[in-house]
């Protein structure tokens, strides 16, 4: 092969090398953002995320010393391996104010189970909130 030749061939072999990682990345985000899809629970809070993009649900913050309950609504999307999201509405202003953002690093979701390690570290652990099945009626 000759000199010239090299640098060309080092160039294509690097842009497919990183094109490849790039579309793994992104189909990983893809992924991640279908099985969110659905209403998670945890320790005092409740989340659905919704195919628009948006979610909802309900929170017992730990600093309330009342501990209310406080819905809000967010929006969310998954980047580079992070749920990214952002406060929209709230019941508690003060407590969860409207304009907040939180960047959560995922480390798996399952059918059942959603792990991640929020911006504090600390590993949180979510499980799918099964729909309530009511057994029809018996024949009388």
């Amino acid at each position: 092969m000759s000199s010239r030749c090299f640098p060309t061939v080092a160039l294509l072999i690097v842009w497919v090398t990183f094109g490849c990682l790039i579309a793994r990345a992104d189909s990983s985000d893809e992924i991640f953002a279908q099985r969110l899809l659905g209403t998670w629970q945890g320790e005092g809070i409740e989340k659905t995320f919704n195919n628009d993009g948006t979610a909802t649900g309900f929170v017992y913050l730990p600093e309330d010393p009342e501990n209310t309950r406080t819905s809000f609504k967010s929006s969310w999307r998954v980047e580079n391996g992070y749920l990214i999201g952002k406060v929209l509405e709230s019941s508690n202003s003060k407590a969860l104010p409207p304009g907040d953002q939180f960047s959560d690093k995922i480390i798996s979701v399952t059918e059942n189970e959603f792990v991640f390690e929020n911006q504090d570290g600390e590993r949180q652990v979510r499980t799918r909130k099964k729909p309530l099945v009511i057994a029809p009626e018996s024949p009388r």
